[in-house]
């Protein structure tokens, strides 16, 4: 399975999830597997920004040039990165603008 960090999400209610992550699955891919909720309307394709999440805590792989050109494309914070491309190197925790469905 490799290595494992724990991972919190926090919605704009305050309510919050807890899961964990590998390090080879993106935020998206292991949210979706503990069914925490992420927007995501292009599929997790670096496309849309809808997967956009406020880092608050921890440690990711840097941005690729996709990423960083679509997160600058939508005038995104300095801690905001794409979920579908987002790789832990740590524990992590981040934040959405939205509520848990």
């Amino acid at each position: 399975m490799g290595i494992a960090f724990p991972v919190q999400l926090v919605y704009a209610d305050g309510s919050t999830v807890t899961f964990s992550i590998t390090v080879q699955n993106s935020l998206l891919v292991a949210a979706m597997r503990n069914t925490a909720y992420i927007r995501h309307d292009c599929g997790g394709k670096a496309q849309c920004g809808t997967c956009r999440v406020k880092v608050l805590a921890g440690k990711a792989a840097p941005k690729g040039v996709r990423e960083a050109s679509l997160l600058e494309k939508i005038n995104a914070d300095s801690d905001e990165r794409l979920a579908c491309q987002l790789f832990p190197m740590a524990p992590i925790k981040v934040q959405v603008n939205y509520n848990r469905k």
